[in-house]
């Protein structure tokens, strides 16, 4: 586990690269970590912070509510990592007279695209903390042209519900997730003028988040391969062909398998280098020969079909244009590819999704080590490491909608008791 002052070194460090000086904070802090392990607590509480932040008995209101302030900061970045952390709400100390008569607070002046610089500067913090946030921030910038639309600089909670809510049909999750990441970004607002709002959390029902997996049988995948000869040009059906099978022997997420570059296939070794994972890793990923000679001649294939004599760009992948394949075209054309092959949604959250491949792969693998009496845990710990997986619990997901895992593992159970039984 990492020790709060590591965490805190890179709290500073964060800080400090987006321009805030922190001379005063970073020795408050020091001094709050070590505060906080004299009192044997690994994680921030709202009471041992006030607790802190009080412990200066003959300093003013001003300065105990400005110690408080320090801990809210760093507590709202401890928090992304473990949710545990506590994040000292506003008034919990009295502030006292402000200077100016009124509350002090850092103005964000959106006439000169203030909100915007403080939306790049959250952006640039989440990123230094391995979060890609793609989607937020498009998502974000939207939301803060809205706020100016409303000719407001502050988040409030009506104006969040009303932008998250915009969509018209969306799904409850879609409305919930656009909520999430306004609440985020609130809460860094918050950290630099308290009069912003942070909307509390479940006020918008998120649903059922996830789909259930639809688990393809071996003629299911075949069908699906061989309905790309569909497609309008050779390049594409030989592309399709050939990433369709490697996400079914693979396990490779959509977005890995288009990043993937021709330099990224060690052929003498037969391994894949999977780069900036889904959570900023790099993985190898070992393949079946049979598998590195599917990839070498579509290589071929491709330099035979493409009327240029190299592609403009060095993805493995490549469209009619000779460009990288994009997430969205791919998962449109697998569901154009779906219904050529006869797939039918099985249920109303069970539909036919490219993804699901990497749960197939799961499952199998799971499967076989029953079927084979193999180390079950040992084979989990392994088909974790090779999904890229950082928390066991994700692979767990992908078999839980497996009625062939639940039966085979209640077998294995009984056959357990019953020679405890026989034992006793």
């Amino acid at each position: 586990m990492i020790s709060l002052h590591d965490r805190l070194a890179d709290y500073l460090r964060i800080r400090r690269a987006a321009g805030f000086e922190f001379r005063k904070v970073g020795p408050a802090l020091e001094h709050f970590v070590e505060f906080l392990e004299q009192r044997g607590a690994e994680r921030v509480t709202v009471k041992l912070a006030v607790e802190w932040a009080t412990l200066a008995t003959a300093a003013s209101d001003r300065h105990r509510a400005n110690r408080l302030t320090m801990v809210r900061g760093f507590a709202a970045y401890l928090r992304e990592r473990d949710p545990a952390n506590e994040i000292p709400p506003w008034g919990s100390l009295p502030s006292g007279k402000p200077r100016t008569g009124r509350p002090r607070r850092r103005q964000l002046d959106t006439a000169s695209g203030g909100l915007r610089a403080a939306l790049a500067d959250y952006l640039r913090i989440r990123r230094a903390l391995g979060y890609k946030l793609t989607k937020d921030e498009r998502a974000l910038r939207n939301f803060v042209a809205f706020l100016e639309a409303c000719g407001t600089e502050r988040v409030t909670t009506e104006l969040a519900l009303d932008w998250a809510t915009l969509p018209e049909n969306a799904q409850p999750a879609s409305l919930s997730n656009r909520l999430t990441m306004v609440r985020q970004f609130a809460c860094y607002l918050q950290t630099l003028d308290p009069w912003n709002e942070v909307p509390p959390s479940r006020l918008l029902r998120a649903g059922n988040r996830r789909a259930t997996p639809y688990i393809y049988s071996d003629s299911e995948i075949a069908a699906l391969i061989d309905a790309a000869a569909t497609l309008r040009y050779p390049l594409l059906v030989a592309t399709y062909r050939t990433l369709l099978g490697l996400l079914a022997v693979s396990g490779l997420r959509i977005g890995e398998a288009i990043r993937l570059d021709t330099s990224d296939i060690d052929w003498k070794r037969g391994l894949l280098v999977v780069r900036e994972t889904k959570f900023g890793k790099t993985r190898l990923v070992p393949l079946h020969p049979t598998t590195i000679d599917a990839l070498h001649d579509y290589l071929r294939r491709r330099g035979r079909l493409y009327p240029c004599p190299e592609p403009r760009t060095p993805a493995v992948f490549i469209s009619a244009a000779g460009t990288r394949l994009i997430y969205n075209c791919v998962n449109f054309t697998f569901l154009k590819l779906a219904r050529s092959a006869g797939l039918r949604a099985r249920s109303p959250t069970c539909r036919p999704r490219a993804h699901d491949l990497r749960h197939t792969l799961a499952v199998r693998t799971v499967l076989d080590a029953y079927n084979t009496g193999a180390d079950v845990h040992a084979r989990l710990s392994v088909l974790s490491t090779y999904l890229g997986h950082v928390n066991p619990s994700n692979t767990y997901w992908y078999l839980s909608a497996a009625p062939e895992l639940l039966a085979l593992a209640g077998e294995r159970l009984q056959r357990h008791l019953d020679q405890l039984g026989d034992r006793t």
